[in-house]
C-alpha cells in the first residue's frame, strides 16, 4: 500500500508541476500584455480608460492564448524532461519512442477519429436535450480562447503541440509512475481520471477521462507513446477544422446519434483488431492480456 501512495504522490507532483508552470508564464505574459496596453493609452489616462483597457487586454489575451500554451507546453516539456533525467531514467526507453508500427499508427488515425465522433456526438446530444447547461456555459467560455486567431495557430498549438505534450505528461510519465507499484488496470484508469480532473470544468473532465483511458489502454498494448499521440492529435485537428469549416454541420438530434454511433463502431473494431496484433509480453516472456 504504502508503494502505491508513494507512486501516486509522485504522478500528483509531475501533474502539478506542469500546472504550475502553465499558470505562472500565463500570469507573466498576461502582466506584460497590460503593461503595454496600458502604455499605449498613457498614464495620465489610465484611470479614465479603465474600461477600454480592461477590454483590450482580454480580447488581445484570447487572442495570444494559443501562443501561451506554446510557450507553457515546451516549458514544462523541458523541466519534466530534466527531473525524469535526474532519476538516471531514458524516456525513449521507457516511453517506446523507437516503436515505430506502421500499422498500429494507421489504426491510431482511426481511432482518434472514432473518440472524436463518439464525443462531439454524446455532448452535443446532451447540450441539445438541456442537461447541465451551466456546465456547458463554462466550458463554451472556457474553450471559446482556443479557437481565436488563425486556423494555423490553433492547429499548431491545440491540435499538435498541446497533444504532445498531455501525451509526454499523461500516458507517459503519469502512467509509467503509476504503474510501478499498480495493476494495469488500475494505472489506465487514475490517469485518466487525473486527465479528466486536469481540464479544469466538468464537461471536458468528463470526455477526457473517457479520452485518457482510451488512449492509456493503446500505449500499453503497442509499448509506444505515439500511438496516443496520433489518436489525440487526430482528434483534436478534427475538432477544429469542423469548428472553423463546418460549425453547424451535424446540427440536429439525428446527427449526434449518428456520430456516436458510428464512432463507436470504429472503436470496437479498430479496439479488436488492436488488441489481436498487439500482445504484451512482460518480464519472463509471458504474453498478458488485459
Amino acid at each position: 500500500m504504502k508503494e502505491k501512495i508513494v507512486s501516486f504522490l509522485k504522478a500528483i507532483g509531475y501533474i502539478a508541476v506542469a500546472y504550475v508552470i502553465q499558470v505562472t508564464i500565463t500570469l507573466i505574459y498576461g502582466f506584460c500584455y497590460m503593461l503595454i496596453i496600458m502604455s499605449k493609452f498613457g498614464i495620465e489616462n489610465l484611470e479614465s480608460s479603465s474600461e477600454e483597457i480592461f477590454l483590450a487586454f482580454a480580447n488581445g489575451l484570447d487572442k495570444n492564448m494559443n501562443f501561451i500554451l506554446l510557450i507553457s507546453a515546451a516549458a514544462y516539456v523541458v523541466i519534466l524532461m530534466l527531473l525524469y533525467r535526474i532519476g538516471k531514467k531514458s524516456m525513449i526507453k521507457d516511453f517506446g519512442l523507437k516503436n515505430k508500427n506502421t500499422k498500429n499508427w494507421i489504426i491510431s488515425i482511426f481511432l482518434g477519429l472514432a473518440v472524436w465522433l463518439i464525443n462531439t456526438g454524446i455532448v452535443s446530444l446532451v447540450q441539445d436535450l438541456g442537461f447541465m447547461q451551466k456546465s456547458f456555459q463554462t466550458f463554451n467560455e472556457l474553450t471559446s480562447s482556443t479557437v481565436q486567431g488563425t486556423i494555423f495557430m490553433t492547429i499548431l498549438a491545440g491540435g499538435i503541440i498541446v497533444p504532445f505534450t498531455e501525451e509526454f505528461l499523461f500516458r507517459g510519465i503519469v502512467q509509467r509512475t503509476l504503474s510501478k507499484s499498480m495493476s494495469v488496470k488500475t494505472a489506465i484508469i487514475i490517469q485518466g481520471v487525473l486527465f479528466g480532473i486536469y481540464h479544469g470544468n466538468v464537461i471536458q473532465g468528463l470526455y477526457a477521462t473517457f479520452l485518457g483511458i482510451v488512449f492509456g489502454y493503446v500505449v500499453y498494448k503497442s509499448k509506444s507513446l505515439w500511438t496516443s499521440v496520433i489518436m489525440h492529435m487526430v482528434n483534436n485537428t478534427t475538432a477544429f477544422i469542423i469548428c472553423y469549416v463546418l460549425p453547424q454541420s451535424i446540427d440536429n438530434l439525428t446527427g449526434y446519434i449518428v456520430f456516436a454511433l458510428i464512432g463507436m463502431v470504429i472503436l470496437v473494431v479498430s479496439l479488436s483488431y488492436f488488441n489481436k496484433n498487439n500482445l504484451v509480453v512482460e518480464e519472463g516472456n509471458e504474453v498478458i492480456r488485459l
